[in-house]
């Protein structure tokens, strides 16, 4: 009897325990529930010049109304409207005129009542500029040589950067001004009825990463001339 008597007694004290300050949040929540939106998936960030494309895939929650993105340190933001779109979609927005530098962007989504998700952020993002340009140089012309009217023109491999193409601009025997590209995979390119003596312009393009949204050319041109 007398072990029932305690067992219950331990009992009533684990109930009171449970019922106690520590486990009763409610006050916190100033008598609201809180309620989070469905977040996206596969958020990512294309780099550009001075700008970044975000892209995601939306949530399956149909509550959603708006995408809010953070960035510039939370300082700029941006609202975006969801139109019902599925799973099966990619959303892409641009955020322009950024400085050249490191920027994180925090994306939320909201329904009509203003609920949120919680926040899903991309760190380190890194945008390109003049500075980036700065430092581009035009593929390295090595030799040339002639075959009949046609010059041949070599040029090294590609070792640094993502070399999208060359450009290379003359003047025939004609007199008319031919533009030319060089493919970033060929050592060499062929310059059809050349008129002899006339100089070659120079100029490469460049992407930072693969998978940047914009092409980059280098500052200067590049000037051969052919004796």
């Amino acid at each position: 009897m007398k072990l029932k008597l305690l067992t219950g007694v331990l009992f009533l004290l684990l109930i009171a325990a449970c019922n106690k300050e520590g486990y009763n949040y409610d006050h916190y929540l100033n008598g609201k529930e809180i309620i989070y939106t469905g977040h996206v998936s596969n958020l990512a960030a294309n780099p550009g010049d001075q700008r970044v494309q975000l892209s995601w895939t939306p949530s399956p929650d149909r509550s959603i109304v708006k995408y809010l993105v953070y960035y510039n340190n939370r300082r700029d933001s941006l609202v975006l409207p969801a139109n019902n779109e599925t799973t099966k979609d990619t959303l892409r927005t641009v955020v322009s005129n950024l400085g050249e530098y490191i920027q994180d962007f925090t994306l939320y989504t909201l329904d009509a009542a203003g609920n949120k998700s919680v926040g899903q952020t991309l760190t380190a993002v890194k945008v390109y500029g003049p500075m980036y340009v700065s430092s581009l140089r035009n593929r390295r012309f090595t030799t040339s040589s002639l075959a009949a009217t046609d010059l041949i023109l070599n040029f090294a491999a590609n070792t640094d950067t993502i070399n999208v193409d060359t450009k290379l601009t003359y003047t025939n025997s004609l007199g008319a001004r031919v533009n030319l590209f060089l493919h970033p995979d060929s050592l060499k390119i062929v310059l059809p009825n050349w008129k002899a003596g006339e100089k070659v312009l120079v100029k490469s393009s460049f992407l930072p990463v693969r998978n940047a949204i914009d092409v980059f050319s280098a500052a200067y041109v590049d000037t051969l001339t052919i004796n």
